[in-house]
This record gives C-alpha cells, structure tokens and sequence, in this order.
C-alpha cells in the first residue's frame, strides 16, 4: 500500500521531442509507416513494482475474504498503479462479495463504499463496460445517494452510472435516466422562487427538482449537456467569443428542450456558488484525518476537491459544444484551450486512489490532437498518459497505436467529447 504514490515501473515512451519525425499534424512530411520509439528508463528501485509481491499474497487471500474484505482489496490499489486493471478488477469483485455477505449476517464491512469505488474505478479506467455501469452508483431523486455523498472524497464511493454512461458513450441510457428523474421530482416550491428574485432558467429549475446538493445538479448538468452536444444538430456558436447564453423563448419542464449552452451556463454557476472543495460538515463513521479539523477539510488529505473536479466538467463540456459539428480554426483553438485548461486542472488534484475526476482530460486532449491532424501530440499526449499516471489502459494505447497509424479510425479514448 506503501507503494502506491510510487511512479509506475513501465518503459518512457518518446513523450519530449523524441519521435521518429519532426514537425506534426497534417502538414509533416514524415512516411506513414514511421514508428514512435519507445526508450528504457533508466532504472529506477522506487517504482511500485516493489509492491507486486505484496498485492499477489493479498490477491491470494480471496478465499478467506469474508475474514477481512478490505484487506482483500487493498491489492487492488497497487494493481491499478501498475496497469494491471483486469486483477484489480478481479480481486475488488472478491473484496465487495465479501461485503455483501457480511451486511447480510448484519455485520458493518470497513470500507465498503470504497471497495466498490475501485471496482467502478479500475474498470471504467480498463474499459469493461459492464462492470463498471453495473457497480456504479444509481443517482437517486432529490436527497438520493448523489446528494448524501456530495461533500465526501470521491474515492470513497462509486462514480456515479451517469458518469459511466458518459464514459461508453451510452447517450440514450442517459436519456432514459433523465427521464427516470423527471418522473420523480418534487414539485418547485414558492420558497425557491421567492430566494431567486431575477428568475430561474430551466436548467435551474430542473436539477433543483432531482437533487439537493450542488455536486449532484453539476453531474445532472454536466452529463446532459454532453448528450446535447450528441444530437446532430449544429450549435449556434460564433467562431470568435463563447456567447452568453440566450434567455430561454419559454419555460420548459423536460430536459429535451433545455439547449446546450443553458446547461453550460448552469453548471459554471453551480460550480461557483454551490460547490466548495473541502466540506467540515460531512462525516463518514469511523474517519478521521490527522491535524485536521474534520476528514473532509482543505488540510486533510481526503479533501474532496469538488469544485475543481466540477471547473474539469465544465471545461469538458465547453469542448463537447465547440467540436459538435463542422470545425473552423476558431473553433479548434477554442476546443484546444478548453481540453488544455481541464488537464490542466486535473493535473493540480492530489493524488488519490481511486483518483478524484472519473476522466482523464489528457485522453480528451490526444484524442482532440488525433482529429485535427497533429499526430505528434496526440502521440505524446498518450505516453503521457500510460507511462505517468494510468500504465496500460486500453484509452491511451489505442490512442497510441492510431496516432502511430495516423489515423483517428472509428473508436475514441474521451466519448464525452468525441462519440465516434
């Protein structure tokens, strides 16, 4: 466990200038079939291959979960920093059966919730669909599982389906969970319309009818503003300035009618005026954090850093609605900078096991590179990726070998911006 913050022990690829061509993007002159090299790092004892031996004798112990299920799982957390998604997978299967079996002979397991956040975690990262949708956290309606857990470390409880859904692609299983959603909301109150004197637009009004919390709106508005952006139509965006968003025609009460840009705008407000980072308030039994006042405080390491992760949804999204439809050079420096600032927001996270934002922006950014011609970059962008934070993920190694190929193909390593 010890090891886990260590680098992985995984080769450098040429991340810094080092490949086979100079010049990139649709204009270098290199041949096709050239190559991206990849260079031995020099060796280095601190890796967290020293923990390898220690995670296989814990993975060992599956049979005798039920006596200790976490312990089980901690092997899990060394897996996943050296790439080995499909055995980290494997072992947090055992360590929330386990769990499971425990709450039912009325036994509180320690760790439960975070169990299963790394079985989500190290399989969306491994890209097993299934697994990853199927353990994930169903939202709820307002003062659901979204809201109760909305000022705690994300890695203490599973990513949420919609985030999942989000991640495969899946923007009619979104659909159908909004509509789940409007069919359960509350009713606006007279108290809400009397705290908003200047008016509500309709994303306002819809996430405050589904949930509570401010976390839990900014995943509503994030995810749907995403499926707009899936819908083929064009958006109305002006190649030199992102717009404000126009006052709504009419009010609406189904998320279908609601545009894009009002899910935007939504989501920047949520995230300055409803969502801090660190919460004092949330408790989580049995959680303490040395010299801090709570668990959940700046100063303790199991801050939650909210509104950062949500400053990365709205960057993400902006990119979504900028790359919707045909490019212009505007346009491709817009959804640059957008991707560019998210990583590097996501860059400035603590590290956390499982990480605090679902998606890396880096795979976005490659995948951005892949489709407008810059090869080079988006080559770069995925060593990156693979050689310093996720080794071996399925994402970035496609990417790697179709920037390898010169080619975009038919699949994507961030459906959140790039559905193929």
């Amino acid at each position: 466990h010890l090891t886990e913050s260590l680098p992985p022990p995984k080769l450098r690829r040429a991340v810094d200038g080092e490949a086979s061509f100079e010049g990139s993007g649709a204009d270098s002159n290199a041949n096709a079939n050239d190559t991206f090299p990849v260079i031995a790092e020099e060796d280095s004892y601190l890796t967290a291959a020293l923990g390898e031996t220690a995670a296989d004798a814990l993975a060992s112990l599956a049979p005798h979960a039920g006596i200790s299920p976490h312990l089980v799982h901690m092997a899990a957390h060394n897996y996943v920093r050296v790439g080995r998604w499909r055995d980290a997978v494997k072992v947090s299967k055992v360590a929330i059966a386990a769990d499971a079996a425990m709450r039912n002979n009325c036994l509180y397991p320690y760790g439960g919730d975070h169990d299963a956040a790394m079985l989500v975690a190290a399989a969306a990262m491994g890209g097993d669909r299934d697994v990853a949708v199927t353990h994930a956290q169903h939202p709820g309606g307002k003062g659901g599982a979204a809201d109760s857990y909305a000022g705690i470390t994300t890695g203490f409880y599973p990513a949420s389906k919609l985030l999942m859904h989000a991640r495969f692609g899946e923007w009619d299983e979104i659909g159908k969970m909004a509509d789940e959603a409007e069919a359960t909301r509350v009713a606006i109150t007279q108290e809400y319309i009397d705290a908003n004197p200047d008016g509500l637009t309709n994303a306002e009004r819809w996430t405050w009818r589904v949930s509570d919390s401010g976390w839990g709106r900014a995943i509503w508005a994030y995810v749907l503003g995403l499926r707009t952006t899936k819908d083929g139509v064009e958006p109305m965006y002006p190649d030199d300035e992102f717009p404000e968003p126009p006052e709504p025609t009419r009010v609406t009460d189904t998320w279908r009618e609601i545009t894009g840009l009002e899910w935007i705008d939504h989501l920047r407000k949520v995230t300055v005026n409803k969502i801090t980072d660190a919460d004092e308030h949330a408790v989580v039994p049995g959680l303490t954090a040395r010299d801090a006042k709570s668990p959940f405080e700046h100063f303790s390491p199991f801050c939650p850093w909210k509104r950062q992760i949500a400053s990365i949804m709205v960057e993400t999204v902006q990119a979504a609605y900028v790359v919707k439809g045909e490019y212009t050079p505007s346009k491709r420096d817009m959804a640059k900078y957008h991707l560019q600032t998210a990583a590097k927001a996501y860059d400035q996270l603590p590290y956390f096991e499982p990480e605090h934002h679902y998606l890396p922006p880096r795979q976005c950014l490659g995948e951005f590179f892949l489709r407008t011609g810059d090869f080079a970059n988006a080559y770069k962008q995925f060593a990156r990726d693979l050689d310093r934070d996720h080794p071996e993920n399925p994402w970035s190694l496609s990417g790697l070998e179709r920037a390898s190929q010169r080619t975009f193909g038919t699949t994507s390593a961030c459906n959140e911006v790039f559905t193929p």
